[in-house]
């Protein structure tokens, strides 16, 4: 990811990006549409959250050590299956 939107500035890979009439580098809808979509910048990070992510704390680094595993079971836990779902093949992670 080291492409830049020249109207968002996101990022993204070079195989993305397509240049519209005024030659500005855009991922059509995969970001801003070309500047049609303005979100409201996000909130800012809780300051325990930033200290995990920044801080050389044991804890800190077990987190991020352990961080893909946290994020994971969060994912699993949040998904919803009934009895409709899994009768009709369910969704590709359980094929």
């Amino acid at each position: 990811m080291n492409i830049e939107c020249d109207y968002c500035h996101a990022l993204g890979f070079k195989v993305e990006f397509r240049r519209n009439q005024d030659n500005k580098k855009h991922m059509g809808k995969m970001c801003c549409n070309q500047d049609q979509v303005k979100l409201d910048p996000p909130p800012p990070v809780p300051i325990a959250l930033y200290k995990l992510f920044t801080s050389d704390d044991p804890r800190a680094e077990a987190f991020r050590h352990l961080l893909r595993y946290f994020n994971a079971g969060m994912a699993m836990g949040s998904i919803q299956v009934d009895d409709q779902t899994a009768y009709q093949g369910g969704p590709a992670s359980f094929k």
